[in-house]
């Protein structure tokens, strides 16, 4: 969250610090299920309203700056990056970006939706 200074979505690789580095919203939908699962587990309450505060902050800017509104989009959100290195995929939508996206919205809309529970799935 620190390298992240404050933005929403990181550059494709935090390494590559060129102005025009594109980004990666795929990387921010996976990253909301580490602040959901700790708002969820964390012993201190303080703690769990912080890390909720997180996962709101972050999935809340991918739904007001990425999400995809044009009908030749083929995904939910824009500038994910799948491949930097070889060039396929870069600022497109990512299924994988996309499928997390969709599981932090319920996570977050419908709590326990998506809790693992005695090695299945509770939905």
């Amino acid at each position: 969250m620190d390298q992240l200074g404050g933005a929403i979505v990181p550059p494709w690789d935090f390494a590559d610090t060129s102005p025009d580095a594109p980004l990666d919203t795929s990387a921010t939908a996976i990253m909301t299920a580490g602040p959901l699962d700790l708002a969820r587990l964390h012993p201190d309450p303080a703690a769990r309203q912080k890390w909720q505060q997180t996962a709101e902050r972050l999935l809340t800017g991918l739904c007001t700056d990425y999400l995809a509104t044009s009908p030749e989009h083929r995904g939910l959100l824009t500038k994910g990056c799948y491949s930097k290195p070889h060039n396929i995929g870069v600022q497109w939508p990512v299924m994988f970006g996309d499928y997390f996206f969709v599981e932090a919205l319920v996570r977050i809309m419908m709590p326990g939706t998506f809790s693992i529970q005695h090695n299945q799935l509770a939905v």
